[in-house]
């Protein structure tokens, strides 16, 4: 076989391998590459090592939680995490993302901002196939790190509200409180287009209403193929039959559900509000109401003929 050579100056090559001649500058970068891909893996290994000890608190945190053991999950939190949770916080946690059936986690980015803070980004698994993606901060107590927060899902949704609250009342100086100014937009005194427009741009409608009589909203939202969650009161059921996410009235527990539902599964829910857009097409068209109006009424008036009929 041929040897091959980089010639720079015939009186500086070195053999090496199989022959090959390899001039001194060519052979000191080789070693410099060397040394760098060395020094990078020993650099990453590090990184992992120290990431990993991330994982290893998250990944016990939330076995406790699956376990219900809330007292134990709470050793995990720091001083000033402690401060602002509580037992009962931590078990609502646990209720609310249904925890008792966790299957897996699946970490899909650990980082290190500098000594003492650290971040996890991920997703919760569970056994019924629904994942739920959330962040975790971490800041080092000594030689252990503890969950700083705990940050769910969707940091960018925007809630648009027709309507506007009370001014200084309790939702505004909820909004406050939250930080949540940035998320929430009122809107007043929008058009029949404008309302429409604000469906279209919406993943989502929300019909929280106590009380509804022919439920607008309701056949609004369907219309426009607007995945919708509802409460079950009044005429809601009936117009939504099986095309929407019912929920109990004053439950806002049963809100956070169905949205976090239909934002981890946007294809199902979305198959079903097209389908919900068509039953309101074929049984709610204003011309089909008049016609069945018109019936009702002429069989009304025939059926009062007939007993002033019989009457005399």
């Amino acid at each position: 076989m041929a040897s091959h050579a980089v010639y720079l100056h015939n009186s500086h090559e070195q053999h090496v391998g199989n022959g090959m001649k390899v001039p001194p500058i060519v052979r000191k970068l080789l070693i410099g590459v060397g040394s760098f891909a060395a020094f990078v893996s020993i650099v990453a290994a590090i990184i992992f090592q120290v990431t990993s000890g991330l994982t290893k608190v998250a990944d016990s945190f939330f076995d406790a939680l699956k376990k219900g053991n809330t007292n134990q999950a709470l050793n995990y939190f720091s001083e000033q995490a402690l401060n602002k949770s509580s037992r009962e916080n931590l078990n609502d946690f646990r209720v609310d993302n249904s925890l008792a059936d966790l299957k897996s986690l699946s970490w899909s980015n650990r980082s290190i901002s500098n000594t003492d803070s650290g971040e996890l980004t991920g997703t919760i698994n569970l056994k019924n196939g629904q994942n739920i993606p959330l962040t975790i901060s971490f800041t080092k107590e000594g030689d252990d790190w503890k969950i700083y927060s705990i940050k769910k899902d969707f940091p960018e949704i925007r809630l648009v509200v027709i309507g506007a609250p009370r001014p200084g009342g309790h939702t505004e100086r909820l909004i406050q409180k939250l930080n949540l100014e940035a998320n929430i937009v009122y809107k007043t005194n929008l058009t029949k287009e404008e309302i429409a427009i604000e469906y279209a741009y919406s993943n989502i409608a929300i019909v929280s209403s106590l009380y509804e009589g022919f439920g607008f909203p309701v056949g609004e939202a369907m219309a426009c193929s607007v995945p919708l969650i509802a409460t079950n009161v009044a005429s809601i059921p009936e117009i939504t039959s099986s095309f929407a996410e019912l929920i109990p009235e004053k439950d806002p527990h049963s809100i956070e559900q169905a949205i976090r539902k239909i934002f981890l599964n946007p294809s199902k829910y979305q198959i079903r509000a097209d389908a919900g857009r068509m039953h309101i097409i074929e049984n709610f068209d204003w011309q089909k109401i008049a016609k069945q109006y018109e019936n009702l009424i002429y069989q009304t008036v025939e059926k009062f003929k007939a007993e002033i009929y019989e009457f005399f």
